[in-house]
């Protein structure tokens, strides 16, 4: 999700502001079993924040240093 609005939410009907707010509520949720997943160690938390199908690519950003971590799926 990129913000590309100079607001936060979209005008619109309070069934879709509601709506948005939920989508919202669900991607901070998922940030943050991503980040206590990790800091804990719980490796079920921290799958938790992602869909069966999900791969995470530090490759680009890990390369600037040298790193070379696998794509993790």
């Amino acid at each position: 999700m990129y913000v590309t609005d100079d607001h936060a939410l979209a005008a619109g009907s309070g069934a879709a502001v509601v709506a948005q707010l939920r989508d919202r509520v669900e991607i901070v949720d998922a940030l943050h079993r991503f980040a206590l997943g990790q800091d804990l160690k719980d490796r079920a938390l921290f799958a938790s924040a992602f869909t069966a199908d999900a791969e995470l690519d530090f490759r680009p950003a890990a390369a600037k240093w040298g790193a070379r971590p696998p794509l993790m799926a």
